[in-house]
């Protein structure tokens, strides 16, 4: 596959990233539900045309053993951590997206989460784009720029996040706001792509980032009970 054809498909990628985008920020759920069809569609497609090998997209076999074993520390560390702040902090965690029953949270912990934000995140930024962007420059800045564009793919996130709680004596405006979560999930994506690196593969990116959010709705969901 020459330099033109990676580049093709790499904006293929990068414009269904984009139409998702516009389809999640209507906040409809037919939308939502095709958004991520498309995304999960176009990422195998891509991965069929430029015949990228299952170790060059992070899912062979071997993956998974070394996933495991680079993960289990880091995912013990999260745990560990959100208990210590839940015990300090525990209006930190009151959001009202996770003020929900129990049923509710167990279908977002092993349904909702998997699929639309973990899976397919690891699978497009930490799979198949490092793979094509490995393939055009210097591991290095493959790191980058996929982190780079991990932290504008949460863009439209960031506008739901809301400070109140926290009660600053004072008001950030919501352009600061999106660039924070813009930077911190791009400095996410700088080590989850060490994870893919480590580990040869995505599966330890995967297990980590299902970790970090998972411990945050439970928490979330704790919160709010009495």
């Amino acid at each position: 596959m020459n330099r033109a054809q990676l580049l093709a498909w790499l904006f293929v990628l990068i414009s269904a990233l984009v139409a998702v985008i516009f389809a999640l920020s209507k906040n409809t759920k037919i939308l939502n539900i095709m958004g991520y069809v498309i995304l999960y569609s176009v990422a195998l497609f891509v991965i069929y045309k430029l015949k990228l090998m299952s170790s060059e997209v992070g899912i062979s076999r071997q993956a998974v053993y070394s996933g495991i074993r680079v993960a289990l520390p880091f995912m013990i560390a999260i745990i560990i951590s959100g208990i210590f702040l839940f015990y300090f902090k525990k209006e930190l965690f009151l959001d009202l997206r996770y003020k929900q029953n129990l049923v509710d949270v167990l279908v977002k912990l092993l349904i909702i989460l998997p699929i639309t934000v973990v899976i397919i995140e690891e699978l497009i930024f930490r799979g198949v784009i490092m793979a094509v962007l490995t393939q055009l420059f210097d591991l290095r800045s493959a790191v980058i720029a996929s982190s780079l564009l991990f932290g504008l793919w949460h863009v439209y996130s960031a506008g739901g996040i809301k400070l109140d709680i926290l009660n600053l004596p004072f008001t950030i405006p919501g352009i600061a706001v999106s660039a924070l979560v813009i930077l911190a999930t791009s400095v996410a994506g700088l080590f989850f792509a060490w994870l893919r690196i480590k580990s040869d593969g995505i599966v330890a990116s995967i297990l980590v980032h299902w970790s970090l959010n998972a411990t945050g709705v439970i928490l979330a969901f704790l919160a709010w009970r009495k």
